[in-house]
């Protein structure tokens, strides 16, 4: 699943040799908000801790890897059709989707061998892990053990499995604070670059970040801009995301051409934009946005306390 990606997830399978998520038997961990982890790579995904407004985005196989559950408690499948075999397998290319997860809502994501009995059609394992969704509350870990249990999981289990909860609450009063999301459009020109810079000076300035992590940001989101003014076609789109634990920058442009870092030489007065926001963002990467065009983004870890 690539994504960015939201708020509260874990993931669960049965206790076994431990291996990375999404392949045979994965281990369990859990964390208060989505660890989509993003490294100095041009393919990966954005976190996915965004604010309640903004869809979940994702790529997936079948069967219905996913079910979402709406602040009433009702689950339903994604109405997006499955894009190709399971993530993971390598060689191939994967569509992403957009899927609405409100505030209060929640998702589980999961593999065959969560729902697949040999002796069984496949759709009544899906209706039994609907139902198991439905009646389930608590933090993501705890619900990632109830549905072990009710889909009757075991350390015996002759399949591998793998399973993902997330949840987006309903945050109020300070919390509510914590989550902030602008963004600009950008129409090119010479006054586009200033202009972002600007907006983004302001806009940090109003989550009174640290004078360096300001610094810092706007830097990083005047070279992104930069790179897509040069690089990029129009639209163009600057946006600044804060969560409790991340400041993300992204810059969304109609060229599907995916940069790379590359080294340039001392004469070079070009080249230098994604070298310099990977040297000082926690983390960076892009991918292809649907519908055409790109997105390319970094992130800070936002110091706790």
């Amino acid at each position: 699943m690539g994504c960015a990606p939201p708020p509260s997830w874990a993931s669960s399978a049965p206790r076994s040799a431990p291996t990375p998520a999404w392949t045979s038997r994965p281990t369990r961990s859990s964390s208060s908000s989505t660890a989509w982890p993003p490294r100095s790579t041009p393919a990966r995904s954005p976190p996915a801790s965004t604010p309640s407004t903004t869809p979940t985005r994702a790529a997936w196989s079948t069967p219905r890897p996913a079910i979402c559950r709406c602040s009433s408690g009702t689950p339903t499948a994604p109405s997006a059709e499955p894009t190709g075999p399971p993530l993971g397998t390598g060689g191939w290319l994967h569509t992403s989707g957009s899927v609405p997860l409100g505030a209060g809502s929640s998702a589980v994501l999961y593999t065959d061998g969560l729902v697949e009995r040999r002796d069984k059609d496949i759709d009544e394992g899906v209706a039994a892990l609907e139902r198991a969704f439905a009646g389930s509350t608590g933090t993501p870990d705890i619900v990632c053990d109830r549905l072990l249990r009710s889909l009757g999981i075991t350390a015996a289990h002759d399949d591998d499995v793998a399973i993902l909860v997330i949840q987006n609450p309903v945050r109020t009063g300070h919390d509510a604070e914590l989550f902030h999301n602008a963004a600009l459009e950008l129409h090119g020109g010479t006054e586009a670059a200033p202009r972002a810079r600007a907006f983004a000076s302001g806009v940090l300035a109003s989550w009174r970040f640290s004078p360096e992590l300001h610094d810092l940001g706007v830097l990083a989101a005047s070279e992104l801009v930069a790179n897509s003014l040069q690089h990029g076609t129009p639209p163009m789109r600057l946006r600044l995301r804060r969560t409790d634990r991340r400041l993300i920058i992204e810059v969304t442009d109609g060229d599907d051409h995916l940069p790379r870092r590359r080294r340039a030489e001392p004469v070079d007065e070009t080249g230098r934009g994604i070298s310099i926001v990977a040297t000082i963002a926690s983390s960076w990467g892009s991918r292809r946005t649907p519908g055409g065009g790109k997105a390319v983004w970094c992130e800070f870890a936002l110091p706790r306390g």
